[in-house]
């Protein structure tokens, strides 16, 4: 609570710039401003965080293997040494983004008679998480409706939750029961559908919408589209700086190139093909790229999926 304050405090105009006893190791006695000594707990604190985190996720990837939790649609992930409530959904966040799959990171919690010793309330707590590109559209509601939750209250895809001990063997037949054909892949909502061949005709569309990319943010989402039947030859297929941040490049008819950064050698010779041709969709966002003060139409590619595989080119 003591660093929550001097981070308020050090965000207004008449307090920030206060002299303040210095925190700072070996400077004991000397001053700092306020603003300066919260500056420095700020990124004492991310350090602090990312360890305990890091942490965490060593023991949490240890228990998915162990219990073989991912046999099941949602990861159920159950901590009897609890992580700090902070990192909960920070640390639910990057499970999810590993796996792919919807999570809940779940801390054991009891509640205890002061009086009497004895347990009022054996429960398990924490945050829920939905994947990024879930067909799942509301989670949230969707373990409400389950009425085998104590709460889910937040968002519809981040979220916290608590279930009852009693309860959480229902609750997991439940969502193995109704989630059992349920399909994971990602699911992205695009707002353009293009085809490949047909693509220089949206090239000023790209360019447009790379135009406004400072403007992207929460509540107005950058614009995702879709290129489908893209011919990927060892003509147009490119892999730029592998030996340091690899970087995939695919060149369309027309000029416009789709990149995808953090490639790799193996994504590379995944869609190479010597006589051949690889026929891949893609979604992506749009951008503009400039070289020596001129602006050409690209593609950010997000995902894609191989649809065919030719053993030569005609």
């Amino acid at each position: 609570m003591d660093e929550k304050l001097l981070l308020f405090e050090s965000m207004l105009d008449f307090k920030s710039y206060e002299s303040i006893p210095s925190t700072k190791r070996g400077c004991k006695g000397q001053f700092e401003t306020r603003v300066e000594q919260a500056c420095r707990n700020c990124k004492n604190i991310k350090n602090r965080q990312t360890k305990a985190r890091d942490t965490s996720l060593e023991v949490i990837e240890g228990i998915i293997e162990r219990d073989n939790l991912l046999s099941h649609p949602i990861l159920i992930i159950q901590l009897d040494n609890p992580v700090e409530e902070n990192l909960t959904g920070l640390i639910a966040n990057q499970i999810m983004g590993k796996y792919m799959r919807p999570v809940l990171l779940l801390n054991r919690h009891v509640e205890i008679d002061e009086e009497t010793g004895e347990v009022t309330k054996f429960a398990w707590r924490g945050s829920g998480r939905n994947a990024t590109y879930s067909k799942l559209a509301n989670l949230r509601e969707f373990l409400s409706e389950s009425g085998l939750v104590e709460y889910a209250q937040g968002h519809a895809s981040a979220f916290g939750v608590s279930i009852l001990d009693e309860n959480l063997e229902a609750f997991k037949n439940y969502i193995d029961e109704k989630l059992k054909d349920f399909d994971f892949n990602n699911c992205y909502r695009v707002d353009f559908i293009w085809i490949a061949n047909e693509v220089e005709k949206y090239k000023q569309d790209i360019m447009d919408i790379g135009k406004l990319g400072a403007f992207w943010g929460q509540g107005l989402p950058e614009p995702q589209v879709a290129i489908e039947t893209i011919q990927v030859r060892s003509a147009n297929l490119q892999l730029m700086s592998p030996d340091k941040k690899p970087t995939l490049k695919i060149t369309l008819p027309g000029g416009l190139t789709l990149i995808k950064f953090g490639s790799s050698q193996e994504e590379y010779e995944s869609l190479y093909s010597e006589t051949g041709c690889i026929t891949i969709n893609v979604v992506g966002t749009c951008n503009l790229n400039e070289w020596n003060g001129n602006f050409s139409p690209q593609i950010i590619i997000e995902d894609y999926e191989i649809v065919n595989k030719s053993a030569y080119y005609f």
